[in-house]
């Protein structure tokens, strides 16, 4: 093995143990300050892992007033909406990311419809003449979110752009 190759797998190993310290190192243990009353430790440390772990990808994140957790990418705002009485079940949203009026309210819908039903995981809905796009899924180990968000943020990624696509032939 070349020094050059040795020092890139190192880099790589690096960045790895960066990632991941929070999910190995506090793996069920993080006693969080339950700020709300009603959210369980898990919750909290649902969400503190998560934050974390967006954090070390470069994204600014933010904790909105609902417990969400809030960062941009390409312009558009998402959501990771965690729910207090299911641990495993989370979302990922960007909501309001296409703009429509009363004229183009069916054309909207129908092509959201289609992406709907043709799109793994991905649920596009239209509400207050605004486009939300939405993925779902279960989480049984909240250390498997960093393997889980790469692909649903492709998925999600993947109906916004065949909502784009599908517009052009309603």
């Amino acid at each position: 093995m070349s020094l050059k190759s040795l020092w890139a797998f190192t880099k790589k190993c690096f960045l790895l143990s960066l990632i991941y310290a929070p999910f190995f190192l506090f793996p069920s243990g993080i006693t969080a300050q339950n700020n709300s009353g009603n959210e369980s430790n898990e919750a909290e440390e649902l969400r503190y892992l998560i934050s974390n772990f967006l954090q070390s990808q470069q994204y600014i994140t933010e904790i909105d007033e609902d417990g969400d957790i809030t960062f941009k990418w390409n312009g558009e705002r998402f959501y990771i909406i965690l729910y207090p009485n299911d641990d495993m079940y989370m979302s990922l949203v960007c909501p309001g990311f296409y703009e429509f009026s009363k004229k183009t309210e069916e054309k909207v819908l129908r092509s959201s419809s289609a992406v709907t039903g043709r799109t793994k995981l991905v649920s596009l809905y239209g509400e207050n003449y605004k486009v939300t796009a939405s993925v779902q899924f279960l989480l049984p180990d909240k250390r498997e979110f960093p393997l889980v968000f790469p692909r649903a943020m492709e998925l999600l990624e993947a109906g916004i752009d065949r909502f784009y696509e599908e517009l052009k032939t309603q």
